[in-house]
């Protein structure tokens, strides 16, 4: 079967495709933003159920990916964000098994945790500001996905908004990067805990947080030249008990931000974009029908 006939396929025998993206999208000023939740199959999410971070421009409580340079962390916003989370599917291990299987070994090893406690979700990114003169680095943020969640800290409580002025506070996660294509390891030889996501395996790195400022200063991972999308699974998992798999897609080019654009545009469900993104995406195509399906059996 192609990934043509795959999508078609999923798009005609299941409900989760043919869900409509969302008429209310937070966090974003993008007219093309393409946002919707497979949460519950009878009561769509509109807007997303996500808890947004921040006050004068809120950002979703998830995983983020941007440049941090020597003044600011530029967040290449997603332009789509759609989230399954792991307690609508009956057998945990259906949602394992559309993943890639490197993920499925970390994620069995896990503790078994409260399905509640795990969100998996697609993030399709805009393109990154100021890419090639920090040598194509992205660093991963974490920050907003732990205290947005109020999830306690390993010397504090936090509990953050921007109306909150901290002292420097900090907190771990176990994190890591899998499945990369266009993607590579990087800034590795520091110390643990401040260096780069490791790629294929799971490895505490540390969040800084001071004032009203989060410092996404390690997490980094490098975009390869002559790839114009990127792709890539990270997991993370908190002290807390919390486990947050996301799946990003980030563009390196004007043309194939444009490309992504376009398909999130034109499509109004699911399916839609499966079907939109099968041409100029075919891998970001099957890794959501792979996950979408996972509702389904």
């Amino acid at each position: 079967m192609t990934s043509s006939e795959s999508a078609a396929s999923v798009r005609v025998e299941s409900w989760a495709p043919k869900r409509r993206k969302n008429l209310v999208t937070l966090g974003t000023w993008e007219e093309c933003a393409f946002h919707v939740s497979l949460r519950n199959k009878d009561k769509p999410e509109d807007p997303l159920e996500v808890p947004l971070f921040g006050d004068s421009f809120p950002y979703h409580c998830l995983p983020h990916c941007g440049v941090y340079g020597a003044d600011e962390y530029s967040i290449a916003l997603p332009l789509a964000i759609v989230t399954l989370p792991e307690q609508e599917v009956v057998n945990r291990a259906q949602l394992f098994c559309a993943m890639p299987p490197e993920v499925q070994v970390v994620l069995n090893e896990m503790p078994r945790h409260d399905p509640n406690l795990m969100c998996v979700a697609v993030l399709i990114h805009s393109l990154p500001t100021s890419l090639d003169s920090h040598q194509r680095e992205l660093n991963i943020l974490y920050h907003i996905w732990v205290t947005g969640f109020h999830a306690p800290a390993c010397n504090t409580y936090l509990h953050l908004c921007s109306s909150i002025v901290m002292a420097e506070a900090h907190t771990s996660v176990e994190v890591g990067l899998f499945a990369p294509q266009g993607v590579c390891e990087t800034a590795q030889e520091i110390c643990e805990e401040l260096n780069g996501i490791p790629f294929g395996r799971l490895g505490p790195r540390i969040l800084y947080m001071h004032g009203q400022s989060l410092s996404p200063h390690n997490l980094q991972l490098k975009l390869e030249d002559d790839v114009c999308l990127h792709t890539f699974f990270a997991v993370a998992r908190h002290d807390s008990g919390r486990v947050v798999v996301t799946f990003h897609a980030i563009p390196s080019t004007q043309e194939c931000e444009k490309m992504l654009k376009c398909a999130l545009a034109t499509s109004q469900t699911i399916g839609d974009l499966i079907m939109q993104l099968d041409s100029g995406a075919p891998h970001l195509s099957r890794t959501i029908t792979q996950l979408v399906r996972a509702l389904e059996k």
